[in-house]
């Protein structure tokens, strides 16, 4: 019997994550499955990233039907139809529908029998959980994570949850790795890839993640404002202004993104290098970005991944606060995070900071392990302190430890290589 696998796309740049899945199923499993593409047609909240249909045929021919969806009632009435066996979501927040359809969606999605499944992205199914556990219960059926270590933190952290309800949770959640990681062994050549983004053949590269911009997407206050201004130095004649200055005083130390740039271009240069620059619109990167790097590139595919092929091609990643260390692992480069906003303002929340703690910050984990990936304070004075000593060192000596490495993939991320292998297993045990 062919099943029919819906995913629901709302967004273009969740072709990332989702793209490998797809293109598994079409290859591998078109007798078993048959695969549809739902994306709104309604006018989403981010305008920018609402797909076109050709986005998604370009990739995939006509091997997946492609459904354009007028309104959000009209998903509810394609799944009151009963031809929809799973409806398969990246993340567990169906952007862009009414949280009251959503429950409605859900109500009917149980009488027809089909089935909600979560795919996962950068670790953020282990934080929704926990916060939300009866959410996660209610709206789900399967919620897949990357690794053995994200069912152990969500097992360690649900208390005060009944025994009843943990159960439940823990039934639902399912390891399967990371799909997007499986787009590794898809890549070309180093030769062409250089070619496709008009890179020198000759010279190292440096991925530069840049940096984002937190206000007002995390905290609106008037501290986290002042704290944005000082960082890129773009200060207008304002109370407003001055306000933020003055609340962002309270976290005297802060290095500018001048000075990170100034110590990268140095560096690059003393190691005849490259900085290539990934970047997205909602960053608003300051004008003189471009003064110190040398290629500036959004996202130009997302299947193959844009930062999966230029990773593939340098020698040092260096980000701000970005989750593409994740990449830069799996393809074996050493990969530095700069923590340039005070972390008790860019994540508030005690739940989500311990989260952060445990996934990306602490001693351990996947932004600082010894060997394998670096974390820098720009909010104390070891940060900068750090910098003069970067500017002085070779390219050389940013070479991952491929044993501790192999160790720190392991205890995060499963099936690598095999992850969407993975998820078909598990799809199909859905009607085992």
């Amino acid at each position: 019997m062919q099943r029919r696998i819906a995913f629901y796309m709302p967004r273009v740049n969740h072709l990332r994550a989702v793209a490998p899945v797809i293109d598994y199923l079409v290859r591998h499993c078109a007798e078993t499955f048959r695969v549809t593409v739902l994306y709104p047609g309604w006018k989403t909240s981010k305008l920018a990233l609402q797909p076109k249909a050709e986005d998604f045929s370009s990739l995939f021919g006509n091997r997946v039907a492609v459904e354009r969806l007028e309104d959000p009632f009209a998903l509810l009435r394609l799944i009151r139809t009963g031809s929809i066996d799973a409806l398969v979501n990246l993340l567990t927040q169906v952007t862009d529908v009414d949280p009251r359809l959503l429950a409605t969606l859900r109500a009917e999605s149980r009488k027809v029998g089909t089935r909600w499944i979560a795919l996962p992205y950068v670790f953020a199914q282990s934080e929704f959980v926990l916060k939300e556990p009866e959410a996660a219960r209610d709206m789900w059926d399967l919620i897949c994570v990357e690794g053995s270590c994200s069912v152990e933190y969500i097992e360690s952290h649900l208390n005060g949850a009944s025994r009843a309800l943990t159960q439940a949770l823990m039934k639902r959640v399912v390891i399967i790795g990371y799909p997007e990681l499986d787009g590794v062994g898809l890549l070309a050549d180093a030769q062409t890839i250089r070619h496709k983004y008009s890179l020198p053949a000759d010279r190292p590269l440096i991925f530069v993640a840049t940096a984002p911009t937190f206000y007002p997407l995390v905290n609106r206050s008037v501290t986290m404002y002042g704290l944005e201004r000082r960082f890129r130095a773009e200060w207008c004649l304002s109370l407003r202004d001055l306000a933020g200055y003055l609340a962002s005083l309270h976290h005297p130390v802060l290095t500018p993104y001048r000075r990170y740039l100034s110590a990268l271009r140095r560096f690059a240069d003393a190691n005849n290098a490259c900085l290539v620059a990934k970047t997205r619109a909602k960053h608003r990167d300051p004008s003189y970005l471009t003064d110190y790097v040398d290629y500036v590139f959004g996202d130009q595919s997302f299947f193959p991944f844009t930062t999966l092929e230029l990773l593939r091609v340098s020698k040092l990643y260096v980000g701000f606060y970005s989750s593409a260390v994740i990449e830069a692992l799996a393809l074996g480069v050493y990969p530095i995070t700069m923590l340039f906003m005070p972390i008790e303002r860019v994540e508030p929340s005690p739940v989500r900071r311990a989260w952060f703690e445990f996934f990306h910050r602490g001693e351990g984990s996947l932004w600082n392990t010894r060997g394998v990936s670096e974390l820098v304070d720009g909010t104390n004075r070891s940060g900068a302190a750090w910098l003069k000593r970067f500017v002085r060192s070779s390219l050389e000596q940013y070479a991952v430890d491929g044993s501790r490495q192999a160790q720190l993939l392991d205890k995060f991320i499963s099936y690598r290589g095999r992850s969407c292998e993975r998820f078909v297993e598990v799809l199909a045990s859905c009607w085992s």
